[in-house]
């Protein structure tokens, strides 16, 4: 027998294929899905079909993971392994994809926080269009989009943002849909949450702190939206809240420390509403300017105000301001040039109120202002109130959802009661 014999005998052995990981799977996943969709022009860039395009890939997503076990776990590892740098179609589409393994997480671990970090790194349309999520916490991310149209048609809750650095951060949220108990704190970028809850939306307990931007809120709760439950705090950036409640409705509104100019202007329009809103260390020009036009708003009080042209045009063309309270006032033009038929401003109360022009060109047009408590007819009780009136709303943007609702509802009883006189 051959020395070699023994070799020609060897046993043909099976080959092993490694097991592919779940991660492979998800990140395969996403190269199918771009590739089917790229030239799909509802995905475009400029496409209005992107709520459509997004109930495609999602169900395309879920039943293509369903033998995946999707988790929090596996999101976070298939997010730091991607960069979305690009604003072209196949970053959209990542961004849906990364949405849609969002809402299938949330679907299969309903009870499940999900923590996502970023460390930095930049992803556009990071979950962009997700319809439904709930217990969501993402820190450290760059890119513009984020979050934008979530909860559309659907409901996103429970969402934590911080150190978020882009454009569009959470626009047009809760479209016809709603989003609730969101948190985001330290922010940087234009257009965060504009036309959030707008379009027969809702929005609800909202807490922005620490906000860098132009153009924050935007039109919230406009044509036919309600935004309840909002606190700012420590906001810089113009047009913050313009157009609030634009044929809409907004409630339980509070801002404490902003800079920049025409904040909350031409909120509550044409038929729209703002009811209990306290304005504390604002410094900018045309704060609430042209507020409640052809609106309403009731229980309204500011105090510490530095700029011109506070509450210029306010409650103009058959508006209804009720129950006003203007509390050390610094600029010129305040409450000038009320247009219109039938301005009409009920339970106005003024103390402290520095600077020229105050209530030039007012009722020039058969409006009402009246009746007018101005601080040197206060007696010591309602002295007394105002303070009160002023220890609450500088202290309102620290408590609780709760608390606050408590809050602006004394506030709203104690501009009541400063019209009764003393008791």
């Amino acid at each position: 027998m051959s020395l070699f014999d023994d070799f020609t005998k060897v046993e043909k052995r099976e080959e092993i294929i490694p097991e592919k990981s779940d991660l492979d799977k998800i990140l395969n996943l996403e190269t199918e899905i771009i590739t089917q969709y790229k030239n799909d022009s509802q995905f475009g860039k400029n496409s209005q079909d992107h709520e459509e395009a997004y109930t495609t890939l999602y169900a395309n997503v879920q039943e293509k993971t369903k033998d995946i076990p999707l988790n929090s776990e596996l999101l976070e590892s298939y997010i730091s392994t991607r960069d979305n740098l690009e604003k072209n179609t196949e970053a959209i589409i990542r961004g849906m994809y990364s949405a849609a393994l969002l809402e299938a997480t949330c679907v299969v671990q309903p009870n499940t926080a999900i923590f996502i970090d970023g460390e930095g790194k930049t992803f556009n349309y990071l979950f962009y269009h997700v319809k439904n999520a709930r217990n969501v916490t993402i820190q450290n991310f760059k890119g513009d989009n984020i979050l934008a149209k979530a909860g559309w048609q659907g409901e996103v809750a429970h969402i934590t943002l911080n150190n978020i650095e882009g454009d569009e951060l959470l626009s047009s949220a809760g479209l016809n849909g709603s989003c609730e108990h969101i948190i985001l704190t330290d922010i940087t970028g234009n257009h965060t949450l504009s036309q959030a809850g707008s379009e027969k939306g809702s929005i609800k307990y909202l807490r922005l702190t620490n906000i860098n931007g132009d153009s924050t809120l935007w039109k919230m709760g406009s044509f036919n939206g309600t935004a309840q439950h909002i606190t700012l705090d420590n906001i810089k950036g113009d047009d913050t809240l313009a157009s609030a409640g634009f044929e809409g409705n907004v409630e339980y509104l509070s801002i404490n420390n902003l800079t920049g100019n025409k904040t909350l202007a031409y909120a509550g329009k044409n038929s729209g509403s703002i009811n209990q809103l306290t304005l504390h260390r604002i410094k900018g020009d045309y704060t609430l300017q042209d507020i409640s036009t052809c609106g309403n708003a009731t229980h309204i009080t500011l105090t510490k105000i530095e700029g011109n042209q506070t509450l210029e045009g306010a409650g103009s063309d058959n508006g209804n301001i009720h129950h006003l309270t203007l509390s050390k006032i610094t600029g010129d033009l305040t409450l000038s040039d009320l247009e219109g038929d039938c301005v009409n401003i009920k339970n106005l109360t003024l103390s402290e109120i520095n600077g020229n022009d105050t209530f030039k060109n007012a009722n020039r047009y058969g409006g009402k202002i009246n009746p007018i408590l101005r601080e040197e007819d206060f007696n010591e009780h309602q002295k007394s109130i105002l303070s009160q009136i002023e220890t609450i709303i500088s202290t309102i943007h620290t408590l609780s959802f709760e608390e606050q609702k408590n809050a602006h509802d004394e506030i709203a009883r104690l501009q009541i009661e400063i019209f009764a006189g003393e008791t």
